[in-house]
């Protein structure tokens, strides 16, 4: 009698398609992108299973952060999954949607990147995200898997 045995097979992978994938884990419905850097590999590489059929996903791509979370928070209560994200000053632009999306208690997944370099991405990983403008890349799977 034979066995299929499944191997896994490693591969190296950046920080924002890590984050695209725990995306994908939780099986969202709607993706609100307004891709600027750096974190549009994350969004490129959503928009990517999405053409390919791996994520059976509505991609919406807005005009502006403000927008972007306005959507996010509309889906949302509506009662969709919901996948965004942002970086730089996008993160303070979109601030004032953040009390009502929290306030209305609606779930809202948000991967936040940001430009950081190798040594302080080390010594994140050991104290882990400490405000929104420096996560490291396994801070960012680690919490958007959550």
């Amino acid at each position: 009698m034979a066995t299929a045995v499944a191997t896994k097979k490693k591969v190296r992978i950046n920080g924002c398609v890590a984050a695209a994938q725990a995306g994908k884990e939780p099986h969202v419905d709607v993706i609100t992108a307004y891709p600027i850097r750096p974190y549009t590999a994350t969004m490129m590489a959503l928009a990517q299973m999405v053409a390919n059929g791996e994520l059976d996903a509505e991609y919406i791509v807005a005009d502006s952060e403000h927008s972007q979370l306005s959507i996010a928070h509309g889906a949302s209560s509506s009662g969709a999954r919901v996948f965004t994200g942002s970086s730089g000053v996008g993160v303070q632009y979109a601030y004032e949607l953040y009390s009502p999306i929290s306030g209305s208690r609606m779930p809202v997944q948000m991967m936040i990147a940001d430009r950081i370099p190798e040594l302080m991405s080390r010594i994140e990983d050991v104290f882990g995200p400490i405000d929104p403008r420096g996560w490291s890349n396994r801070a960012k799977l680690e919490t958007v898997r959550r």
